[in-house]
């Protein structure tokens, strides 16, 4: 199982979020660590190197993944554009979990609140239409100074950050970024690990973390 600086005391999968970063990732190694992935499939509108590599190897092994935009949108028809290339992407891929919008571009915390709506809108507005689900990820900062007090947001699906925390830090989340320093089978790199709270189809197995950081968790 992963080493992963294990923080929770809940029970939840364990999955992994990846881009071009984590290099060439062995799936059918990294398949026994984790229950599900995340997959970058851009940054704004440059398809992510690995992506097809890593939306394979998540297919072939039964990795249940959904994927994630870092969006660079200052608008709503640039936002509109970003979903509409990861759509495209996505043909003959099936996705478990959402399309998430990554939120943490130094460039759009400059924006306004009404123009990041608009933003975020535009771009969950286009994945639902296309049949998909949409999520939003930012750090636990980002989502207290820009999003929690709209209650817009929090109809989303959540993905949130925090390396911090001992627990799920956001309780309208259903999916927690623990760490960036995780161990997985098959990859080379330092991976970023995260606990998703729901039911999570395909998964058979779940995984119990525990609070002491030396010790990884058990799964069943």
């Amino acid at each position: 199982m992963p080493t992963n600086l294990a923080k929770a005391a809940d029970t939840a999968p364990i999955g992994i979020d990846v881009s071009w970063e984590n290099g060439e990732i062995d799936w059918a190694q990294a398949a026994s660590d984790v229950d599900f992935a995340v997959i970058r499939a851009t940054e704004g509108t440059m398809a992510d190197d690995e992506f097809a590599n890593n939306a394979d190897g998540c297919t072939v092994n039964e990795v249940p993944f959904g994927v994630s935009v870092y969006t660079l949108a200052q608008n709503a028809d640039e936002a509109i554009e970003e979903a509409e290339l990861v759509i495209a992407m996505l043909d003959g891929y099936t996705l478990t979990l959402p399309i998430y919008m990554e939120f943490e571009d130094a460039d759009m915390y400059a924006l306004t609140d009404a123009e990041k709506l608009a933003v975020v809108q535009a771009f969950v507005e286009t994945v639902t239409e296309a049949g998909y689900e949409a999520g939003l990820y930012a750090t636990m900062d980002t989502y207290n100074a820009y999003f929690a007090s709209n209650s817009y947001y929090s109809t989303l699906n959540i993905w949130v950050s925090d390396l911090d925390a001992t627990s799920l830090p956001l309780a309208s989340a259903n999916m927690w970024q623990y760490t960036w320093e995780g161990t997985v089978a098959g990859v080379d790199a330092d991976a970023s690990l995260n606990y998703f709270y729901g039911e999570l189809p395909g998964v058979e197995h779940v995984c119990t973390p525990v609070v002491d950081k030396a010790v990884a968790p058990t799964c069943t």
